[in-house]
């Protein structure tokens, strides 16, 4: 299967564990990772500086089997990064540094045309609520427009609900870019908490995928972990 993942990875510093350190992570990255470890053909969109680091996330990914020629070099930007920090229950909260992460502006770059008329030739096109949150509200709309396209052409959509209040200005956009991209999934992929968290109020699992469903999402999988 041919499958096209857009959104954007980040340095991770990971605190008081053995493993202090840099690595990277984000969710449309892991995602890409681990379906091109099952034998897929991946091909990740998204943006990167021209700096050292940047070189060497290509070549990681590459080395994991991931296709990162669409993985676009910003002439100005290096990767945002993150650092996590898990409290006595083992629940993460993140710290952001990535105003200006190359990935938030990967739709000013000439070369994205290219990257998005490579979804013609995919079986499933997979991004997530971040990956909108992202991006500035013209390229949110383009990336909405082509997933559309591709749907209508017989592609596939995976759309993840992962929402993190602080990437939006508001909750009600945040509410209406969910509800447009759920709108277009062929597959849906909320997650119950943040879906309580959205909605302010407590949901099962079964309210959940009913909101989806009602919003168009053909078919789901609430994840309750």
């Amino acid at each position: 299967m041919r499958i096209v993942v857009i959104g954007e990875a980040m340095l991770e510093y990971k605190a008081h564990s053995p493993a202090s350190g840099l690595a990277y992570g984000g969710d449309t990255l892991n995602t890409a990772i681990h379906l091109a470890r099952i034998g897929h053909h991946v091909q990740y969109i998204s943006a990167l500086g021209r700096d050292p680091i940047s070189a060497a996330l290509r070549q990681t990914w590459r080395n994991e089997g991931i296709d990162t020629q669409y993985v676009l070099v910003h002439p100005s930007r290096q990767p945002g990064i993150y650092a996590i920090h898990n409290d006595e229950t083992g629940e993460r909260s993140f710290l952001y540094w990535r105003n200006q992460s190359a990935a938030k502006d990967m739709f000013s770059l000439p070369e994205i045309d290219t990257a998005l008329a490579a979804l013609k030739d995919a079986d499933l096109l997979y991004y997530s609520l971040i990956t909108l949150a992202i991006l500035s509200d013209e390229a949110r709309h383009r990336l909405l427009q082509a997933t559309r396209d591709f749907v209508a052409q017989g592609g596939r959509f995976a759309f993840d609900g992962n929402y993190r209040p602080t990437l939006w200005d508001s909750h009600d956009q945040a509410v209406g870019f969910c509800q447009a991209a759920a709108a277009i999934a062929t597959i849906g992929l909320p997650t119950s908490s943040d879906e309580c968290l959205m909605h302010s109020k407590v949901l099962s699992a079964e309210d959940v995928a009913q909101i989806w469903l009602s919003s168009g999402t053909k078919e789901l999988a609430v994840k309750t972990g």
